[in-house]
């Protein structure tokens, strides 16, 4: 029978490692706290699980964000399914590592570790908190003095940040802090910021490409694909990220201080323009969103090439039903595309397909003499249609601004400051009206035909282009032109007749298709159509 020379470890203990900020994982709280668990362990005969050793670094305990969803909230919840058994320990440095929230939420974590058979160790002063031990009236309070220290120092730092980043705010500085968008740094005098161009270039495709017709995954794919750098914390690029660019008004240039309110970040005051570099102007930002808010209302895309480009607006002119685009080829007929009901596909109906090779083209000539070229799609009109827009916005914004004002003198009964703001408000609400009813002077004077040669040779273009599976990008492109101007596309297969929806007037046209891809503009043809979206 031989000795054992190595000791019997006593019950399992655990380390708890927290603090606030980041910045001190550079500094030594890391190691002093493992080391001070590592020495109690060793010096009580404890059995120190380091494979589920709980850190929390960069984690706040004032706001609960440790207990919420940090490590000790995983650690809480083992606790409450007894997956961690009676006895076993959970060293912490001192009180304010486990909690710096109000002393009721702190006393409570306290209670429910002490009550299920945990016994926790303060390590600063080695005391042992236990259900065992019968807590003396002076312990206790003693614990409750600390927890109530801990958050008292924690709220007083939180107030005095507040109101530096107040004077920050107030002072109108062009330099606040080192933290901003991830496609700018601090200048080299910390006294505004700059572009990283390559980062500020990834922006600028997501607001073209979204623009243009692209959905965050297909961006997405198309960035990890093309390896452009990425303007945030992550290594590669998700629809996350997508969304949150293309929200965010930095990007014009626009700062929003923020401040939290329980536990979520809230804006405060009014944002600043001209505060950091812009990437994009407000055109392309208002193009962006307008197409984003039209694809959340459209079917969700199943063809990744953008083969339909009119997916979304093309119908069944009985059932209501969309219609989608099918390729059919085969060996004896390669090419052989059909446009068909949906409710036929399932069965559910028997509504006549068409050939693509009939419909296409004459549907995108129709489209291009009556809809594109009466819509003004050249530069200036673009311009002045993103220029309504900004002006629409504007209105709404002091015309909102108005209203909160007129409440705020209702609660208060007060007529000072409140009363001199609502009218600057009125005189701002008067220009801002002006300014829309000038826009649409401009766009109604900006609307015109084409020349009949560029009419040709744009449609020309799309005719070859919409065929070559390359051209992702044009027809991406064309089917958001498609969406400006068209609401529904109705289709009534056994008749080859086509009836369009204009979204930019309350005009219905309809078109009777021949044999070899021509057509007709028909008048006198009595055809009832579906609601629009009622299916």
């Amino acid at each position: 029978m031989t000795n054992s020379t190595q000791p019997v470890r006593g019950p399992t203990a655990y380390s708890y490692i927290r603090f606030s900020s980041q910045k001190q994982l550079q500094g030594d709280s890391l190691r002093r706290q493992l080391s001070l668990a590592r020495k109690y362990a060793e010096k009580h005969n404890l059995n120190l699980d380091e494979s589920l050793t709980l850190k929390d670094l960069g984690v706040s305990a004032y706001d609960r964000s440790n207990i919420e969803r940090g490590a000790l909230s995983e650690f809480l919840k083992l606790v409450g399914e007894g997956k961690i058994p009676r006895g076993s320990y959970l060293l912490v440095e001192q009180f304010d590592r486990l909690s710096r929230a109000d002393v009721f939420t702190a006393f409570g974590i306290f209670s429910d570790l002490v009550k299920a058979g945990i016994n926790l160790v303060t390590l600063a002063d080695e005391k042992v908190y236990d259900s065992e031990t019968k807590l003396d009236l002076g312990s206790l309070m003693m614990s409750i003095a600390m927890m109530f220290r801990s958050h008292e120092e924690s709220l007083s730092k939180s107030r005095r940040i507040r109101a530096v980043w107040k004077e920050k705010r107030d002072s109108l500085a062009t330099f606040i802090t080192s933290e901003c968008p991830k496609w700018l740094k601090p200048n080299a005098d910390k006294t505004g910021y700059e572009l990283i161009p390559e980062r500020a270039e990834s922006v600028v495709k997501v607001f073209e490409l979204t623009a243009n017709g692209y959905g965050n995954v297909s961006i997405v794919r198309r960035a990890n694909s093309e390896k452009w750098p990425v303007p945030g914390k992550a290594d590669v690029w998700h629809a996350t990220l997508v969304t949150k660019i293309l929200r965010n008004r930095a990007t014009l240039g626009e700062y929003q201080p923020m401040t939290k309110l329980d536990g979520k970040r809230s804006p405060v005051g009014e944002a600043r323009k001209g505060f950091y570099p812009a990437v994009i102007d407000e055109g392309l930002f208002l193009r962006a969103q307008q197409a984003k808010a039209t694809r959340a209302t459209l079917p969700r895309r199943r063809d990744k090439d953008y083969m339909n480009i009119f997916q979304g607006v093309l119908r069944c002119g009985y059932c209501g039903s969309s219609y989608v685009r099918k390729n059919k080829g085969s060996k004896v007929q390669p090419g052989y595309v059909q446009y068909l009901c949906s409710k036929r596909i399932v069965g559910a109906k028997d509504c006549k397909s068409v050939s693509a090779l009939k419909m296409e083209p004459a549907l995108l000539k129709h489209i291009f003499n009556e809809g594109f070229a009466a819509v003004a799609s050249d530069d200036m009109t673009d311009w002045a249609r993103d220029e309504l827009a900004a002006a629409e916005e504007r209105l709404k914004s002091a015309k909102a601004k108005k209203n909160n004002v007129i409440s705020a003198i209702e609660e208060t009964r007060s007529s000072g400051d409140l009363i001199a703001r609502l009218l600057e408000l009125e005189t701002e609400i008067d220009e801002a009206q002006k300014q829309v009813d000038e826009k649409r002077e401009w766009i109604s004077a900006l609307i015109a035909t084409y020349e009949h040669d560029e009419i040709v040779a744009d449609y020309d273009m799309a005719m070859q282009k919409i065929k070559d599976i390359e051209e992702i990008d044009y027809r991406a492109s064309l089917h958001e032109r498609i969406l400006r101007v068209l609401n529904e596309i109705y289709i009534y297969g056994d008749r080859l007749l086509i009836v369009l929806r204009w979204r930019t007037s309350q005009n219905i046209t309809k078109i009777q298709l021949n044999g070899d891809g021509g057509f007709v503009v028909v008048d006198d043809i009595d055809v009832k159509i579906p609601d629009a979206r009622s299916q």
